[in-house]
């Protein structure tokens, strides 16, 4: 008879012997403990992706605002109309939907750096007080964009807890993420 060699290995299943004591298992507790544990886990994944899609969305926001606030930087934007530059937006945006009718733009001439960081959200009461002056060149201009964003409404905590003053949540669970360029215009006039 021939010895076994030490390096072969036994051919059994990784999940052969769990597998086993779950059939054995008559009493259903693993069945329980998995329907108990698998809702919140699953809850919990799905969080976790809607999270990252609003970081993509926010991300996505981000670059859109900066890329376009370059026409105004540039002087390219004189011509363009707040609906235009909105669409403008949104073409840099890809994949979004009604990203037109969820996007909101704020563009205006400011004193200085400094008041530029403390100026409110241009919603007062209610009503919207949006602007688009592009300036001349050599002004102090501050390009705002605010984008709405309807998720799940298990979602505010984790938004709070992790995108903080990026993003606010309102009641309808609808989230405006926002994204801000300030600049002084290139000397095109």
């Amino acid at each position: 008879m021939r010895a076994k060699s030490t390096f072969e290995e036994p051919r059994r299943g990784i999940f052969r012997p769990a597998a086993r004591g779950f059939r054995r298992d008559q009493t259903g507790t693993s069945a329980i403990e998995f329907a108990i544990l698998a809702a919140p886990f699953f809850a919990f994944l799905l969080l976790i992706l809607e999270l990252a899609i609003v970081y993509l969305i926010g991300q996505a926001l981000e670059n859109a605002t900066q890329e376009s606030a370059r026409l105004v930087r540039t002087g390219q934007a004189e011509t363009f109309s707040l609906q235009s530059f909105a669409k403008n937006v949104c073409d840099r945006m890809t994949a979004l939907p009604n990203c037109e009718k969820n996007l909101r733009v704020d563009v205006r001439i400011v004193p200085d750096f400094k008041t530029a960081a403390g100026l409110p959200t241009p919603t007062v009461d209610g009503k919207d007080r949006f602007r688009f002056d592009t300036g001349r060149g050599n002004d102090i201009v501050l390009v705002r964009t605010y984008y709405d964003w309807s998720g799940s409404p298990a979602l505010p905590a984790l938004i709070k807890f992790g995108i903080g003053e990026r993003a606010a949540v309102t009641a309808a669970n609808t989230y405006t993420l926002n994204s801000a360029a300030v600049f002084r215009n290139e000397p095109f006039s």
